[in-house]
């Protein structure tokens, strides 16, 4: 009988301190979806080696950088060409592999990838990379109520507005 008011008074101790830990876990998780922006690079060719790993061949690809603070996605957007540079030369050394349905293989490859990306930063900005096989449209205007990440142009009109606004009359 003991034992039994002793389980239940832990477990109801265990449910108290799991609810009240809830509400500040969800709270954190919103704040960190805020901060961050999501930037989309032009989709470029990209190295990939064929199912029989006789060939090596080139297929387009859509890249998309989970930037950790949304003021700092500008200063990716600036380095771009640094980025992409530098995304091609890790693809170049490990290809994405594709399967014999043509499915490209990028869980392997994005590490290395996010590695070099922040490398051709200088610092660690970037928190997650999204390789989507195929040439992807940027999204822009009216069609950017349904996108979740922005082009460099956006970032940059983004920018210039904030200027704008900062500048005394």
């Amino acid at each position: 009988m003991v034992k039994q008011m002793i389980t239940k008074i832990f477990l109801g101790a265990l449910c108290c301190a799991a609810v009240a830990a809830a509400p500040s876990a969800k709270a954190a998780d919103t704040q960190l979806a805020q901060a961050s922006t999501e930037v989309q690079l032009r989709s470029f060719m990209a190295p990939v080696i064929s199912p029989n790993k006789r060939a090596k061949l080139e297929q387009p690809i859509t890249i998309t950088l989970v930037v950790a603070n949304s003021e700092n996605a500008f200063y990716v957007c600036e380095l771009m060409p640094r980025l992409r540079d530098a995304l091609l030369e890790a693809l170049y050394i490990s290809p994405i592999r594709v399967s014999a349905r043509n499915v490209m293989g990028v869980i392997p490859v994005q590490p290395a990838l996010l590695q070099a990306a922040n490398k051709a930063l200088r610092r660690p900005l970037l928190t997650d990379l999204r390789i989507k096989q195929g040439a992807k449209q940027l999204l822009t205007g009216s069609s950017r109520s349904r996108a979740s990440s922005l082009g460099c142009s956006e970032v940059v009109k983004k920018e210039e507005k904030k200027k704008k606004a900062a500048k005394p009359k």
